[in-house]
């Protein structure tokens, strides 16, 4: 069964998805669930950002990757740059510390956690365990399978470069240093609540 990169990063991500429409602040966590939704989508938006960005820099020709299984197995051993900063935008999006992925998906948790909305918890757990499958599989492949493909090394363009160096300092900087990051959307949330 092939599945592509593509719909992997839009579609399988349902862990994702409900993470961001599970913010539903009562009065006593509005602070709180607001912030964390806004932490998270930054990390989000990060997260994907990048990952299409892999995806469209492993397009050779301007060919479009749509099998995991054909187009990036051995990738780490061709291109092991953009392998290392696409796993590393998976494992976030999986929720794996120490990415932004981790600390966004549990300040939404703690959030609904301490509103009362413990169900709510638990099914976004459940479905970052199921989406943890199609993300790692994309991981396994660039560094597991080999590669029937011609070892073919193109250069990536300097803008896709810079880019893709900032959504890989973005994702680490939001997760090992998530304190002032959290800071300033808590304070962004008390400024949007003065106005009138």
């Amino acid at each position: 069964m092939s599945a592509a990169p593509r719909r992997i990063v839009t579609g399988h991500d349902a862990s994702g998805r409900s993470v961001v429409l599970s913010d539903a602040p009562t009065p006593r966590t509005l602070d709180i669930g607001t912030a964390a939704f806004l932490y998270y989508l930054a990390a989000y938006t990060l997260m994907t950002m990048g990952a299409f960005g892999v995806v469209i820099v492993l397009g050779e020709n301007g060919t479009e990757n749509t099998s995991i299984e054909r187009d990036y197995a051995g990738i780490a051993w061709r291109h092991p740059l953009l392998a290392a900063a696409m796993a590393l935008f998976m494992f976030s999006l999986t929720g794996i510390p120490p990415t932004a992925g981790f600390v966004g998906k549990f300040a939404i948790l703690s959030a609904a956690v301490s509103a009362g909305h413990v169900p709510l918890a638990v099914v976004l757990v459940l479905a970052s365990v199921i989406s943890a499958y199609y993300y790692l599989k994309v991981v396994v492949s660039m560094y597991m399978w080999s590669s029937q493909r011609e070892a073919i090394r193109s250069r990536v363009p300097a803008m896709a470069a810079i880019a893709l160096l900032i959504a890989v300092v973005g994702v680490l900087g939001l997760g090992i240093f998530p304190g002032e990051w959290v800071a300033m959307a808590r304070a962004a949330v008390t400024g949007a609540m003065r106005l009138p």
